[in-house]
C-alpha cells in the first residue's frame, strides 16, 4: 500500500510500549479466561484383535483428551480418519463408536458414530456452531466402538477452545449450555 504524506500530515504509529501494553492486556485476559485459549489436540486409539475400541459397547473407553483441572473446554471441532478410510472407501458395514464423557466411571454418551441415518463410520466429521462437545474440569473424553478394522489405528484431532472455570459458566451461558 501506498501513501502519499502531504505537509502537514499526521501519521500515529504504536510505540513498543504501546505494543508491550496491549499484548499484556490480551494474555492478562485470556488467562483470567475472559477470552478462550484455542488449542488443537491430536489422540489415537488402536482397535483390538476383535475389532473393539476402548473395550467396546460395555469398555471404560481409550482416552482422548483430559480436561485440565480448573478449565472448561468445549470441541469446535472433531475429525477421525483410519488408514485407507476415504469417502470413496469408507468404513461402514456395521462398524461404530461413540465419543463419551466420563466423570469418574460414569460414561455419558455424546456422540454417535455414524451418524444418524449415515451407514459411514469412517471418515467422520462432527463440527457444531457453538460446541460438539463440552467437557468440566476434570472430566475426560473417551471412545468406545466395535465392529471396526482389527489392529487399526484410529487418528482424533480436535479443536478446542479453553476457558478457566471462573468465566466457564458464562462461557456455558453465552454458548446456549
Amino acid at each position: 500500500m501506498e501513501v502519499e504524506l502531504r505537509a502537514g500530515a499526521k501519521f500515529d504509529l504504536a510505540s513498543t510500549d504501546e505494543l508491550r501494553d496491549t499484548e499484556s492486556r490480551i494474555m492478562a485476559a485470556v488467562h483470567d479466561g475472559a477470552l478462550p485459549l484455542t488449542i488443537k489436540h491430536t489422540a489415537q486409539a488402536t482397535t483390538d484383535a476383535g475389532g473393539l475400541l476402548g473395550g467396546g459397547r460395555t469398555g471404560g473407553g481409550a482416552l482422548l483428551y483430559p480436561c485440565p483441572d480448573g478449565m472448561y473446554a468445549s470441541f469446535k471441532r472433531i475429525s477421525i480418519a483410519a488408514p485407507g478410510a476415504t469417502p470413496g472407501t469408507p468404513i461402514a458395514g456395521g462398524a461404530w463408536m461413540t465419543l463419551n464423557t466420563d466423570s469418574g466411571g460414569d460414561l455419558q454418551q455424546e456422540a454417535i458414530i455414524p451418524q444418524t441415518g449415515q451407514t459411514q463410520a469412517l471418515p467422520c466429521l462432527i463440527t457444531d456452531g457453538s460446541a460438539a462437545i463440552v467437557l468440566r474440569r476434570g472430566s475426560k473424553l473417551v471412545v468406545v466402538g466395535a465392529a471396526l478394522p482389527v489392529s487399526t489405528t484410529i487418528s482424533f484431532r480436535f479443536q478446542i477452545e479453553l476457558y478457566h472455570t471462573a468465566k466457564a459458566a458464562e462461557a456455558a451461558t453465552a454458548q446456549g449450555g
